[in-house]
């Protein structure tokens, strides 16, 4: 089978259009791996960082808490539910 590329243009400014759905298939296996990866829940991994690097800057781990909650208490868009909230007690 023989393949085809696109022609290659200089001035273009991408490499690839911005989109997928300008050159893939409707039902082709990027979609399904973009939308895997779209909805992982990494907050749990964004608090553990944060609370490492708090730690390493000389926070006591005592002090230092994590929950995770894109999950149970997500915002209204995907960027406000990506946050880690830091919560500063005199205990």
């Amino acid at each position: 089978m023989g393949k085809s590329y696109r022609p290659y243009l200089p001035d273009q400014e991408f490499l690839l259009p911005p989109s997928l759905r300008d050159w893939l298939p409707e039902k082709h296996l990027a979609y399904f791996v973009s939308d895997v990866v779209d909805n992982l829940d990494l907050s749990a991994a964004r608090a553990r960082t944060v609370a490492k690097y708090l730690s390493d800057q000389g926070v006591s781990q005592k002090l230092l808490g994590m929950q995770a909650k894109a999950d149970t208490e997500p915002r209204t868009n995907k960027s406000q539910s990506r946050r880690v909230e830091i919560v500063v007690s005199a205990n």
